[in-house]
């Protein structure tokens, strides 16, 4: 029916979700966004997580939630200078 639910952790207990729409069957009562999603958006852009160790991967991800970006090209040109 293309509806969006979030569902709470206590309800990820009784809940069957289909990674793919391939795995859907009677069972199944919720369908994945994407299974980039299971991570977060942080963790979701780590390359092949699946080669590394784990505390690799949650390093990463602390690293990268300190992280600074670029707003774009005209960085050099904006008044505010401070992008935290």
């Amino acid at each position: 029916m293309g509806l969006i639910e979030y569902i709470d952790v206590n309800e990820e207990d009784n809940a069957l979700i289909a990674l793919k729409i391939e795995n859907i069957n009677q069972h199944t009562t919720h369908l994945e966004i994407d299974p980039m999603t299971l991570l977060g958006v942080v963790s979701g852009v780590i390359p092949y997580p699946h080669h590394n160790q784990a505390s690799r991967n949650t390093f990463q991800c602390a690293m990268g939630k300190q992280a600074l970006g670029i707003i774009g090209s005209t960085s050099l040109n904006r008044v505010d200078t401070i992008l935290y």
